[in-house]
């Protein structure tokens, strides 16, 4: 009985280390590929119509009531961008918003995608479970992203355009 709870504690020690460090290595890499890529590039996420402009994530899932007390991970990392909050409007800021909600999805999706990678080192029983976290620990932060990703680009477009009005 202890030998196999001892065991199981390596295992969920393992796994959480081996999580942690997936966590970890794909936001430093994602938050490394230049701005444009996001911006402009084949990393630039889109919404699709019948997301409504992210109202149907708001209507399913309520995010407008959860989504400021879900962890903030930007500030892991120097350099890397707090989107808890957007203190400027101007269409710089809002432009590096647009970016860093890009690159914040993509990273989410990219940690769900590395799923396979968990599952080499790991016995079949534990599939479920590893794929369960994959989708708790990150689908409500996609959900976060598509909610926020075309609010921000209207405000940014409405901004760009009084810009050149003025």
């Amino acid at each position: 009985m202890f030998c196999r709870l001892k065991k199981l504690f390596k295992l969920l020690f393992f796994n959480a280390v081996l999580w942690g460090f997936i966590h970890y290595f794909i936001s430093y890499i994602f938050l490394r590929i230049n701005n444009r890529t996001y911006f402009r590039g084949p990393l630039r996420l889109k919404s699709y119509t019948f997301e409504k402009n992210g109202s149907l994530w708001n209507k399913l899932f309520q995010v407008r009531k959860w989504k400021d007390i879900v962890p903030e991970g930007g500030q892991i990392f120097t350099g890397s961008y707090n989107k808890s909050e957007l203190k400027d409007k101007s269409p710089a800021a809002l432009k590096s918003f647009i970016i860093e909600i890009n690159r914040a999805e993509v990273t989410h999706w990219m940690i769900i995608f590395s799923l396979p990678f968990i599952l080499l080192f790991n016995p079949r029983w534990t599939y479920i479970i590893h794929g369960l976290y994959a989708l708790v620990s990150n689908i409500p932060f996609i959900i976060i992203q598509r909610y926020n990703r075309p609010r921000f680009e209207r405000l940014y477009a409405r901004r760009l355009k009084n810009d050149d009005l003025n």
